[in-house]
């Protein structure tokens, strides 16, 4: 019954019905009809192998019913006392398993593997024995065990691990005194086969010659709207969103790198400072009150390319050395290779230094490529470092406004100054106005690349709103399609198939 549930009911009639949920039922009561048939089987007295098998078969299916108890009982669908009843189940089949295979090799002389399987069934067994001695005498109405549940798995475990603690004894006695067969470890055993008996019944075997109809009842959502309709209305309806959903997400990305893109450019503010829009009092940029604050009590930046330099010589140094300990080390290997011959049995030094070498020269290059950058870095700040005086002084006195407000007008003021306005902004060296720039024979002027800049952020800005637009027309257009899907589904229905 629980598997026709999970096979006919496309969304669960309740939480405890979830499929999860059912296929953790499923698994508790095969592996109770599984425990159920072998305790028949043991009382019939079938063979030891037949019943190993057995038990093994029911050991994971209490096992595999433990994982889904676990997460039920996580969400409060199952009481708690069933993950303890289903682990005490699980490894007290696990050590009934173990137990009846040793009977079974024990019968065919292997002796030694026998008492492995007892050795491995006593822990099973004290572990199952454990678990069910913290099972709480007092249960939960709403766990549907009864006050004896306890008391049950806690003898039931004892008078097995009994069994099993005598057989031990007795096996351990016999191999110590007779057989003297050496006793495998754990891991060297083989799986015991698992024999499933408790299989699901289908319903149309459980009621085969009745009407299956006539016993689940009808369908109540046959007249609402046929299941084959809501399927594929659904499928329809979710690929209409997911396409919804990429293209906003298309939309998102595309107007965040745009935003980002012109955020990193300082558009359009910046075209204004170029443009001498800066003439007028303007607040400092927060970004350049940041980096006064932050130079403000730092030592120059000299000291720390020293300090860097000598940290690269001395690396260096260390790296000269164990290059030339790796090869004096080798040298003397094979010199004594040599003089020594064959008696000499230690393997050739550049077999176990590769490695070693090979970081050496990894760190060789990466102090290369390090000091690339810190030339580049050196040459950088030699270049502006008056301006790093200037904002380091304005960061300790608060006048990062001024220093701004000082460098803005002395761009826009020097205006008409020909090809002199060199350097830094803030620098008393920056003469000459950007706009009036003139870079190369007949190339445009700054202010024609500033309408051209102008123009293309115009472009941009319309590209965004036709973006827009367009990805609401979709949605639209999809809200459209759902009212039609609608209409198209109860005209089915007043119609009738065709």
């Amino acid at each position: 019954m629980f598997t026709y549930i999970n096979e006919n009911f496309l969304h669960a009639p309740s939480t405890d019905l979830s499929r999860d949920t059912v296929k953790t039922l499923i698994a508790i009561m095969l592996a109770q009809g599984q425990e159920v048939f072998l305790e028949k089987q043991v009382a019939d007295g079938k063979k030891v192998g037949l019943l190993a098998k057995l038990a093994s078969q029911a050991a994971y299916l209490y096992a595999q019913a433990s994982e889904g108890v676990q997460e039920d009982v996580t969400k409060g669908i199952f009481d708690k006392l069933w993950l303890v009843l289903v682990q005490v189940k699980a490894n007290y089949m696990s050590s009934v398993a173990q137990y009846y295979q040793a009977l079974a090799d024990d019968d065919a002389n292997s002796h030694g593997i026998a008492i492995a399987r007892l050795q491995i069934a006593e822990t099973e067994g004290r572990d199952a024995s454990r678990i069910a001695n913290a099972f709480p005498s007092s249960v939960s109405p709403n766990s549907n065990l009864s006050s004896e549940t306890g008391s049950s798995l806690s003898e039931t475990a004892k008078r097995h691990l009994a069994n099993v603690l005598e057989k031990l004894s007795s096996f351990n006695k016999d191999n110590d005194f007779i057989y003297h067969q050496t006793i495998p470890a754990e891991a060297a055993l083989s799986v015991i086969p698992k024999l499933p008996a408790a299989k699901a019944i289908p319903v149309s075997e459980l009621y085969q010659g009745q009407d299956i109809q006539r016993i689940i009842g009808p369908d109540i959502f046959q007249k609402i709207v046929p299941m084959s309709v809501t399927e594929s209305a659904s499928l329809y309806d979710e690929e209409k969103a997911k396409l919804v959903r990429a293209e906003s997400e298309n939309v998102e990305t595309a107007n965040g790198e745009m935003a980002a893109s012109l955020d990193y450019l300082k558009l359009p503010e910046s075209l204004e400072v170029l443009k001498g829009g800066m003439d007028q009092e303007t607040t400092v940029d927060d970004e350049f009150r940041t980096w006064c604050e932050e130079l403000a009590g730092h030592e120059p930046f000299g000291r720390a390319f020293e300090h860097l330099q000598a940290n690269k010589a001395r690396i260096l140094n260390i790296l000269d050395r164990c290059s030339k300990q790796l090869d004096m080390e080798e040298s003397v290997c094979e010199k004594m290779r040599s003089k020594y011959g064959g008696d000499w049995t230690q393997q050739p030094s550049s077999r176990l230094t590769s490695t070693l070498r090979s970081d050496i020269q990894n760190y060789r290059a990466a102090i290369d490529e390090a000091s690339d950058s810190d030339a580049q870095l050196i040459g950088t700040s030699r270049q502006y470092e008056s301006d790093f005086d200037e904002m380091r002084s304005a960061g300790e006195t608060d006048e990062a406004d001024v220093l701004y407000q000082r460098a803005m007008l002395k761009a826009g003021a020097n205006r008409g100054r020909g090809k002199n306005g060199v350097g830094s902004p803030m620098s008393p060296h920056n003469e000459g106005n950007l706009l009036d720039e003139d870079y190369g024979e007949g190339g445009i002027s700054v202010m024609d690349q500033i309408v051209k800049v102008e123009d293309q952020l115009k472009k941009l800005n319309l590209v965004k709103r036709d973006r827009m637009q367009v990805l609401k027309d979709l949605k639209e257009k999809v809200r459209q399609g759902n009212s039609a899907s609608a209409f198209q589904i109860e005209l089915t229905l007043s119609l009738g198939p065709q």
